[in-house]
């Protein structure tokens, strides 16, 4: 009795399995590790939870896949020949996936007393986008990209993205991530325009020593004018620190001088254009000391009615 209902359960199940009745048990899910290490490759990255393990396919060496199959991480690797890392990792991702890489610049890499180069950039294929890290050592180009279908790269953005910035150099003494080195943002001097009168081209003059430095001031300020217009009074202007040859303020120009209005020609002077007549000599003889001083005391009050 008990062989005949286990062989009915099963037949039963064999059949709803055959006609697509009922609910199929799900496939089971691949025991996928958090972070993926590749020895010979020295390349180590951390794959997004729940992703699936591929097999292996053309210059893959090796794939995951989202849950829903629309992302997809693929490590590549191709020959280095010492130069040109960003030709030889797009050559890489071309053979493994499928995509273009355009990189987006290289950076240098130093790990256990030596130094590699490095790069990033973006990837694209016919409905299909996304980005990619590489980094070049010895005679191999490893290159991991990211990528997804247009319609849910956003909806993967964030995982693949993640994926990205944890590639690392796994060396023997430590890992180092594969990223552009974060630069120090320039240092400026900071002048703001106190007075009116003050030009670009003044400013940088007296802080720089030159004049023509005024063009590489401007290349760092916003809507700057010409160097000979007036500035507002309040507008900062920034300095590069490696043109500065002095910090003390620029001082206030003085005033000018009023211009005296012309004096109304007198009798006898000679018309505009003619050397004046010659000076006459006075007929007065000059007065002696003395005598100078009794003229110039002052007199006394008049006292009593006028």
């Amino acid at each position: 009795m008990r062989r005949g209902v286990a062989w009915l359960l099963a037949t039963s199940a064999s059949l709803l399995a055959g006609w697509g009745c009922g609910v199929s048990a799900p496939a089971p899910s691949d025991a996928l590790p958090r972070e993926y290490s590749n020895a010979e490759l020295q390349a180590w990255f951390r794959v997004p939870s729940g992703w699936r393990t591929l097999g292996d396919a053309g210059g893959a060496v090796a794939r995951f896949e989202s849950p829903d199959g629309e992302a997809r991480l693929t490590l590549a690797r191709a020959s280095f020949a010492g130069s040109g890392c960003s030709a030889a990792a797009a050559a890489a991702v071309k053979a493994a996936s499928g995509a273009q890489l355009a990189a987006e610049g290289e950076f240098g890499m130093s790990a256990g007393g030596s130094s590699f180069a490095a790069g990033q950039g973006v990837t694209g294929a016919e409905g299909r986008k996304g980005a990619a890290r590489y980094y070049c050592r010895g005679a191999q180009a490893v290159a991991l990209e990211a990528s997804a279908s247009t319609e849910s790269f956003l909806r993967w953005q964030g995982e693949m993205e993640g994926a990205l910035d944890s590639l690392s150099y796994d060396g023997p003494e430590n890992r180092v991530a594969i990223r552009r080195p974060v630069q120090a943002p320039p240092a400026y001097f900071v002048h703001v325009v106190r007075f009116r009168g003050q030009t670009l081209g003044r400013i940088v003059e007296w802080y720089t020593g030159e004049y023509e430095n005024w063009r590489k001031v401007a290349r760092v300020n916003e809507d700057l004018p010409v160097p000979n217009t007036d500035l507002k009074v309040g507008r900062e202007i920034k300095i590069p620190a490696e043109l500065l040859k002095r910090q003390d303020p620029l001082p206030e120009p003085r005033k000018r001088a009023a211009h005296s209005s012309p004096q109304p020609k007198t009798r006898g002077q000679a018309p505009s254009g003619q050397p004046p007549p010659p000076t006459q000599p006075s007929e007065t003889a000059p007065l002696a000391p003395a005598e100078a001083e009794e003229q110039a005391a002052p007199l006394p009050p008049v006292i009593g009615p006028r």
